[in-house]
């Protein structure tokens, strides 16, 4: 087992789709995967904290903690997602199912209505803490990508943004005018796309994750 963090790593991505350019150096995608996990020679933990570790130093690196937060929450498991709607209601967060927020704003001229998650939800002004006790309490995102548009103001259209982020494609004009988009790559690791962004902090973070779980990390530079 390895940490690898990897710096402009252009790959084909299940969970977002993109219009951007390999060569455009303002574009940053910055990937920190957990690979070879069937090896477990000398790691200290199990997988999943390792990677809900892993989580933890990627939100931190990529979420100041002045942002505002908007969340696109899958639930391929019901409970999970009643568990997840009912602690929603109790909190002070305003949020909707996909299907609601289509109907709501109309989404649904521009959008094919069966591509819309039945167990999909969009949440606005989340806390980081929020996104460490949504992965610390659940096992969804092992089969679906949580995704989070990150920005340093609010958000007046924030329900198409968050639409645009799941089912639509982001190019550089939504990064420059909305933010960064930061993401689960199911249980592989985390990853975001955004514009001239740095890896200085989440090198350090994935330093420490090394130590801590006695995994070694490998940086990779690629743009492809």
């Amino acid at each position: 087992m390895r940490l690898e963090l990897i710096k402009n790593d252009f790959q084909n991505c299940e969970c977002v789709r993109v219009r951007l350019s390999h060569d455009d150096p303002q574009v940053s995608w910055i990937s920190l995967f957990l690979k070879e996990m069937n090896d477990h020679t000398g790691v200290v933990a199990s997988e999943y904290d390792i990677t809900r570790g892993l989580f933890d130093a990627f939100s931190k690196s990529f979420v100041p903690d002045q942002s505002r937060i908007y969340a696109v929450l899958t639930y391929p498991l019901a409970e999970e997602y009643k568990a997840i709607v009912k602690e929603l209601r109790k909190s002070s967060l305003e949020f909707l199912t996909e299907k609601e927020a289509a109907s709501k704003r109309g989404l649904l001229r521009r959008l094919q209505y069966w591509r819309l998650g039945s167990h999909t939800l969009y949440v606005r002004d989340a806390k980081r803490m929020d996104l460490s006790r949504w992965y610390g309490e659940s096992e969804s995102w092992t089969m679906t990508c949580f995704k989070f548009l990150v920005s340093p103001v609010a958000l007046p259209d924030w329900i198409e943004d968050l639409a645009r982020v799941n089912i639509g494609t982001i190019d550089k004009d939504f990064l420059r005018r909305e933010g960064r988009v930061i993401f689960n790559h199911f249980e592989h690791g985390m990853e975001l796309v955004g514009l001239d962004e740095s890896t200085a902090s989440l090198q350090v973070a994935a330093e420490e994750l090394s130590r801590k779980f006695n995994v070694p990390l490998r940086v990779v530079e690629r743009r492809e």
